[in-house]
């Protein structure tokens, strides 16, 4: 096997790993740089539609990924200022909140998940896999 498929088997792996990306930040920057690797394994290879392709691939992910880090930038700092025009001290309530699970009409059992369906409120148990 020749240095270049190499290459080309790892720009294959990293856009399959592009799938695998939970955040969209990390997807595009695995995306670029399967598409630099990609770019790589064109002109090694003398391919121009994989060159081409991944020419015009480059600009576009870096362009949505600067949209992404802006708009991450914009909701830090509109949550900063609202938690700094927060009261500083919140007296407590009397009583506590119930748990985010008990609000769905979910408890908990050692060994049991128990489900619950939003329209009927009718819960069933499942057994958890040992």
């Amino acid at each position: 096997m020749m240095p270049v498929d190499l290459i080309g088997w790892l720009a294959a792996g990293l856009t399959l790993l592009t799938f695998a990306c939970r955040d969209m930040r990390w997807q595009r920057v695995v995306a670029l740089s399967a598409s630099a690797a990609f770019l790589t394994y064109g002109a090694g290879a003398d391919l121009l539609q994989v060159l081409t392709l991944h020419a015009l691939l480059i600009p576009t992910n870096l362009w949505r990924l600067r949209q992404l880090v802006r708009a991450a930038a914009a909701a830090n700092a509109a949550h900063a200022s609202a938690a700094a025009a927060a009261p500083a001290e919140v007296a407590p309530a009397e009583s506590p909140a119930p748990p985010a699970a008990a609000r769905r009409g979910l408890r908990r059992r050692p060994g049991v998940i128990v489900a619950s369906s939003g329209r009927t409120r009718q819960c069933r148990a499942v057994r958890r896999a040992a």
